[in-house]
């Protein structure tokens, strides 16, 4: 019979074990917006469209999906990504939303990137001498 000193051995390794297992056998995912994962950017406002570019780049080879959403979780645009690299330019048309929200997902790859929008009308002034 094994002596009760040995069992509290194994019983004290075991979970040691199980933590070293968690800590540090799992596989993180890169941090979300990463630079050096890619990067989404406003590009301008025009004829009423917002413009949007979208560069990824290191995508895992088992591909992701990008989908873009206002605030009122309605679908604007989804798609598979199945390249290591992805750049394209969304023109979204400017219907009053406050929000747009840009999110990648995928195995260990995942960047979220949302946009406020707030509207402004400014008067401009041009005065030239006569």
């Amino acid at each position: 019979m094994k002596s009760i000193a040995t069992i509290m051995k194994k019983a004290a390794f075991l979970p040691i074990l199980c933590l070293s297992f968690i800590c540090f056998g799992q596989a993180s995912l890169p941090a979300t917006g990463d630079k050096d994962n890619g990067k989404v950017e406003f590009i301008k406002s025009e004829n009423g469209h917002l413009f949007f570019e979208v560069d990824l780049k290191n995508i895992p080879a088992t591909g992701c999906i990008i989908s873009i959403s206002n605030q009122e979780a309605q679908l604007l645009f989804e798609d598979q990504i199945r390249t290591t690299v992805y750049k394209k330019t969304f023109q979204i048309p400017n219907d009053g939303s406050a929000k747009i929200y840009f999110d990648v997902n995928g195995k260990k790859y995942r960047i979220s990137q949302s946009f406020d929008l707030k509207y402004k009308v400014e008067t401009k002034w041009e005065v030239t001498r006569l």
